[in-house]
């Protein structure tokens, strides 16, 4: 598959980042003002991609279409651009792009700001504005594309409580092209305590709620939840263990858990290794879903290591190779490499 054009800003910016001494801006503008850069790059093949067996049994009398098979979305092809603009020591501003190939005939842009502005040592307010545009090439109603507001707060008590609140709105069309009005719901909560210097205990709660109406006049009702739940760990090896456990659960009756492990070694001053293992099983009872599914449950394992080499005080560059199976006789590797520069 070719890149195509869009790509040139990228090796703009990439060529800025190369020339251009990192402390310019920061001698410039004074202390507390400085630009991060990131790049990245990630490229998804599939190992092994089987279809699953057809249901010929409840067609009798009609033609049978083969359904695409349900999988996790990941993209052949996605580039990301990241820029944070700090305002001193307070206020920043973060905008960032991606651009993802999902096949040939499907691509996907989205556009992201937030700023954030700190009131205190203790608390802090943020805002956040998405925007999401799907393209399909094959067929112009399949494409959509919507809006996403979010508002969110951070209360950090002396470090031994840390509570963060959010909430998003979302446009009905982000959610399906065929959608004409209403939109959806985020809710979130996440809390953190430190049990101790070296280890914490986190949890988080997302509700999300859809509901729109369709161009046909149909409505549209859906509600999910999850819970996730962190234990960290640091030790005296320069190490930080995170263990994880999400648990989701939606008005579809579909259940699903999510174990996981990452692991965190501090190599030397400037290599920073990243190990972790995921594990999930989810239980559809949707018919749709379930006719994309062999078998009545879809069950996965990833696997994955991060690399990330910083090359000066204001230059790193990060590599990562994840490995991804499944009960569906899909596996796929990723790649991806990654560029910050702190100007």
């Amino acid at each position: 598959m070719k890149i195509h054009s869009y790509n040139f800003y990228s090796i703009i910016l990439l060529t800025i980042i190369l020339l251009i001494p990192g402390n310019t801006y920061g001698q410039l503008l004074g202390p507390g003002y400085q630009t991060v850069i990131k790049l990245e790059y990630q490229y998804t093949d599939y190992f092994n991609y089987t279809y699953p067996d057809p249901i010929l049994y409840e067609y009798p009398d009609m033609i049978y279409l083969q359904p695409q098979p349900y999988i996790a979305s990941f993209p052949e092809h996605r580039f990301l651009t990241k820029i944070s603009q700090y305002f001193g020591f307070f206020t920043n501003l973060g905008l960032r792009y991606q651009k993802s190939i999902l096949d040939k005939n499907i691509k996907q842009n989205i556009y992201y700001a937030a700023l954030t502005h700190e009131l205190s040592d203790l608390y802090s307010v943020s805002a956040a504005y998405q925007y999401m545009d799907l393209k399909n090439q094959q067929s112009d109603s399949l494409s959509y594309g919507g809006h996403m507001l979010e508002i969110g707060g951070k209360f950090n008590f002396a470090g031994a409580i840390f509570i963060e609140p959010g909430y998003a709105y979302y446009t009905s069309s982000y959610f399906s092209p065929e959608a004409a009005s209403g939109g959806g719901h985020n809710i979130s909560l996440r809390l953190r305590q430190a049990l101790s210097p070296a280890m914490a205990l986190q949890v988080k709660y997302d509700y999300l709620a859809v509901d729109f109406t369709g161009t046909r006049g149909d409505e549209n009702y859906y509600h999910a939840n999850t819970l996730t739940l962190w234990i960290s760990q640091w030790l005296p090896t320069q190490t930080a263990v995170h263990m994880l456990g999400r648990y989701y659960w939606d008005s579809y009756k579909t259940y699903s858990i999510s174990p996981g492990l990452e692991v965190i070694q501090y190599v030397k001053w400037n290599i920073i290794l990243h190990l972790s293992y995921r594990f999930y099983h989810n239980k559809p009872q949707v018919e749709s879903t379930l006719q994309r599914l062999k078998g009545d449950s879809f069950t996965t394992n990833a696997a994955s290591v991060i690399l990330d080499y910083r090359f000066t005080a204001n230059t790193t560059i990060g590599l990562k190779y994840r490995f991804y199976t499944s009960n569906q006789d899909i596996d796929m590797n990723t790649y991806l490499i990654s560029l910050e520069q702190v100007f």
